[in-house]
C-alpha cells in the first residue's frame, strides 16, 4: 500500500513539474491567451474562480466603468438565475473565436498588452444553441509581481444581437 501512495505521489510531482515547464515555455502572449481559454472555460462551467484570476483589482470597462466586483455580481446573479428550470444547467455558452490577437505595449511602465478577440454568446434552447450575442472585445493586460497577467481594462462592441445577458432569461 505505501508503494502504491509513493507512486502516485510520483506521478503527481511529475504532473505538476510538466505543467510549471509547459506555463514557463510560454510566451506572454501565450500565457494571455491561456488565461483567456481558461476565463472562459469558468464560464461555460459557472465557476467564478478562473474569472476572478483574470481580472485584475483594478479591473474596468469602458465606457461605464464596471468593477471587477460589479461584474463578480453580475455573474452571480446570471449562474443563479440563467437556469434550465428542469435541468438546471446554465443556459449560456461563450466562445472566443479563432485567432484573438495580443500585442505587447514596447516601453510601458509595467508589461502591458492589448488584445482583441471576438466573443460569441450562445443561449442553450430545447432545439440547440442560438447565437445571442457576438462582440469585439478589447483589454488591456499587465503583468503584475507574481509574474502573472490580468486584465485591467475591457470593452466591447456589439458586433451581433441585443447585448450581453442580463440574467432572468431562464425558459
Amino acid at each position: 500500500m505505501r508503494k502504491v501512495g509513493l507512486a502516485l505521489l510520483g506521478v503527481a510531482l511529475v504532473g505538476l513539474l510538466g505543467r510549471t515547464v509547459y506555463l514557463a515555455s510560454l510566451s506572454p502572449e501565450g500565457r494571455i491567451l491561456r488565461r483567456l481559454e481558461l476565463m472562459t472555460e469558468g464560464f461555460n462551467e459557472t465557476r467564478m474562480g478562473p474569472i476572478l484570476a483574470g481580472l485584475d483589482a483594478s479591473f474596468r470597462t469602458e465606457p461605464g466603468g464596471a468593477t471587477r466586483e460589479d461584474l463578480r455580481g453580475g455573474l452571480v446573479h446570471l449562474f443563479f438565475t440563467d437556469l434550465d428550470p428542469e435541468t438546471k444547467r446554465f443556459l449560456h455558452r461563450a466562445e472566443i473565436e479563432p485567432d484573438p490577437r495580443v500585442t505587447l505595449v514596447p516601453d510601458a511602465p509595467r508589461p502591458t498588452a492589448h488584445m482583441e478577440a471576438t466573443l460569441s454568446l450562445f443561449l442553450r434552447k430545447p432545439e440547440g444553441e442560438e447565437l445571442n450575442w457576438r462582440a469585439r472585445v478589447t483589454g488591456t493586460w499587465e503583468r503584475n509581481e507574481s509574474d502573472e497577467w490580468r486584465l485591467v481594462l475591457a470593452s466591447h462592441e456589439t458586433l451581433d444581437g441585443d447585448g450581453p445577458p442580463r440574467g432572468g432569461r431562464s425558459r
